[in-house]
């Protein structure tokens, strides 16, 4: 277990792939104080990109479906504790494998996995990327296999197309999935894969067609669909280049850092990628900052000391100043909430973010009405020092 951490480590980005947010260093750390780490997803983005901003899209997106060879007998023959541990194994292999690739694991189903490429993390070679996945499967197979002493193999269905991102599950609980025909597609390719093969559909193919000239159509019958489907076999031990490093473009743009140092205060003070619809809860640091520096003169100066300029004035600039701040992030995001609703996404916040903006609202009033407080107060005091 430790040794694969290790491997998961390694290949983990030091900012978010998307927004350019700090995930390691002394700016990651202050970041995790606020609520902001590395999403569940993919720990290669930030919690707060994400797959949210997408939520209600129509996005086209590849579908990798990988599924472990012989599992029915090898249960039968090893029974569950020794299953488990090989389940295990393979399932991890293939999330350090997407996760090197830019994609996200959308979920376990037993002993086989359903991967996403190009959301959240955009990308023009999604469905090389994802076929890219099956390649470093390949090569990691036999060590597996000698591990736990099996000859363990393989298939896979790959599609792409347009489908619908969002949230579905009960009231309760609910995960981001991927609802359309190419995930049905897909699924049923996988299906029809041979051990060591991987079987694409026709949306798939011609993201990759230029490295597999030699594949051929072949009509498939799926289950669930009215009529043959055009699927194209490829023995996943066969040579493999990426189109994104023949055209010499092996880095995703979006991996560029940008400004990450505008980003990082981005991210403590609102959100942390321009697209973002919520606050960070750095804000609310702030807020109490604010409020603090607003009461401070009041609490612990004495009428003289309250009338130094050098005193009041800086507190209550940064108190100000604060407060406009947060006060034009809340209404910011939900003006870019709208305008995301009017474009056709679903823009859901969550119960910890509805509670971030009403406590960001609460304290920029409270600071406000001190400040004022304070300054009638200030002048009372100052008055009635001056007659007696």
């Amino acid at each position: 277990v430790n040794s694969e951490e290790k491997i998961i480590n390694s290949r983990l980005s030091e900012d978010c792939l998307i927004c350019g947010t700090f995930l390691t260093g002394f700016g990651g750390f202050l970041l995790r104080l606020t609520g902001l780490k590395r999403s569940s997803v993919n720990p290669n983005v930030c919690n707060r990109c994400n797959m949210h901003i997408e939520d209600g899209k129509i996005v086209e997106v590849s579908i990798l479906f990988v599924d472990l060879c012989s599992f029915t007998s090898i249960t039968h023959e090893l029974g569950p504790e020794k299953t488990h541990s090989i389940v295990h194994s393979f399932l991890n292999t293939i999330t350090e494998a997407v996760i090197k690739h830019d994609g996200v694991v959308d979920k376990y189903i037993g002993d086989a996995a359903m991967a996403l490429f190009n959301v959240p993390i955009h990308c023009d070679y999604h469905a090389a990327n994802a076929l890219a996945v099956t390649k470093d499967l390949t090569g990691i197979m036999p060590s597996l296999s000698a591990e736990h002493g099996l000859e363990l193999k393989f298939s896979g269905g790959l599609a792409s197309g347009a489908v619908r991102v969002g949230k579905l599950g009960s009231n309760d609980i609910k995960d981001f999935t991927v609802i359309g025909d190419a995930v049905n597609r897909a699924s049923r390719l996988q299906a029809q894969a041979r051990p060591g093969e991987i079987v694409l559909d026709t949306g798939a193919f011609l993201h990759v067609e230029s490295s597999h000239p030699e594949i051929f159509p072949e009509e498939m019958e799926l289950k669930g669909f009215p009529s043959t489907v055009l699927g194209y076999r490829i023995p996943i031990e066969g040579s493999f280049k990426n189109p994104a490093i023949i055209n010499g473009d092996n880095k995703n743009p979006i991996r560029k850092r940008g400004f990450p140092g505008i980003a990082f205060f981005i991210a403590l003070l609102g959100s942390p990628c321009i697209l973002g619809a919520a606050l960070s809860p750095g804000a609310i640091v702030l807020s109490i900052g604010a409020l603090t520096g607003a009461s401070l003169p009041s609490l612990i100066s004495t009428p003289y000391f309250i009338d130094q300029w050098w005193v009041r004035l800086p507190l209550i600039l940064f108190a100000f100043l604060v407060t406009g701040i947060n006060v034009y992030l809340v209404f910011n995001a939900r003006n870019i909430r709208q305008k995301l609703i009017y474009d056709g996404a679903k823009v859901e916040l969550s119960i910890k973010e509805k509670r971030t903006e009403i406590w960001v609202l609460i304290l920029s009033l409270l600071t406000i009405l001190i400040i004022i407080l304070g300054s009638l107060s200030h002048h009372f005091v100052m008055r009635h020092h001056h007659f007696l």
